[in-house]
């Protein structure tokens, strides 16, 4: 496995950049500042000595690493796959074929699209933290697109004005028969928006709606298993819309998608099997996915704002 470099203070310069066009935040790049205290603990610059001093953890014992790494001048390691070096040099090269070198902030782009491309190749082989990060995303995942519109649905049900005097009910569990409840003084009910109120983070029952409505509801254009690669796609779109190849709001030129497929087949993200290895086709998919009501990159932002659970310690947040 192969780690690719970035210096920390780059980073930190274009974060506002970084968050706005990816939704990308520290978080993201977690584990890589975690390791730079714990790499140069024992060889400490007296300047860094300095620093380790005000990185104080809360609890006063130790060091926050990630304040610390933060600021340093030195460099994160992102692991990628073993071809990744080959898709960074095509990645290079079509940097080159379109003069980024010319543009007035074409370093800052290039940059962005190479941090970027490690970013993505990182996630969608599950690379972050050995065998551990797999399992963590897949939570992530499943909470995120699975879990939490149930959750949401079950409050908003909860929360409904009461129609019957008595509070004995029915459920139906796996298609079996009805099992009826005498619920003595609602403690069902009481059960669940205990533990709703506690994992989910949603104030009232307003606030739930308009989330489901925005993020679950089923008229949001593309369908598609793989909802990362939608954010890609979106993402990289709008990047390039913005700062290399301009063009009106929500128009997708063929030049744009020129660029798009050379940067997509250069991460190994279309195959040549694949239909959107055609130019039409994949300017049909570009136009689709940001004509969405909320599009992927919204939506992946909106998804990183939930509130996973303090009170589970096996990482699933709910």
């Amino acid at each position: 496995m192969l780690e690719i470099t970035f210096d920390i203070p780059t980073i930190k310069q274009l974060y506002s950049e970084l968050n706005r066009c990816f939704g990308f935040t520290y978080e993201d790049i977690f584990y890589g500042l975690g390791q730079v205290y714990p790499r140069k603990r024992s060889q400490l610059t007296a300047e860094e000595k300095e620093l380790a001093k005000q990185c104080r953890s809360e609890d006063g014992w130790g060091i926050d690493d990630i304040k610390f790494a933060l600021l340093t001048q030195d460099n994160i390691y992102i692991k990628v796959t073993d071809g990744f070096p080959n898709y960074l040099n095509s990645i290079e090269e079509l940097c080159n074929n379109y003069n980024m070198g010319e543009l007035e902030n074409g370093e800052i782009v290039s940059f962005i699209l190479l941090f970027m491309a490690a970013i993505f190749n990182r996630d969608l082989n599950n690379l972050l933290d050995g065998t551990e990060y797999a399992s963590v995303q897949d939570d992530f995942n499943k909470y995120t697109y699975k879990v939490r519109p149930d959750m949401l649905k079950l409050y908003i049900g909860l929360c409904q004005k009461k129609r019957q005097i008595n509070d004995k009910l029915k459920i139906s569990i796996q298609g079996n028969s009805p099992t009826e409840l005498e619920n003595y003084e609602c403690w069902f009910e009481e059960m669940l928006k205990s533990y709703l109120n506690q994992y989910l983070g949603v104030d009232n029952k307003e606030e739930a709606q308009a989330e489901l409505d925005t993020l679950y509801s089923d008229k949001q254009g593309r369908k598609t298993d793989n909802i990362y690669l939608n954010y890609i796609f979106t993402s990289i779109y709008l990047f390039v819309q913005e700062n290399i190849i301009h063009s009106e709001p929500n128009k997708v030129t063929i030049e744009q998608c020129k660029f798009l497929h050379s940067y997509f087949v250069s991460l190994n993200l279309i195959k040549p099997e694949d239909k959107n290895n055609n130019l039409n086709n994949l300017q049909s998919t570009i136009k689709s996915l940001i004509s969405s009501s909320i599009n992927p990159l919204s939506r992946y932002k909106l998804s990183k704002q939930y509130k996973a659970s303090p009170y589970n310690k096996d990482y699933k947040p709910y």
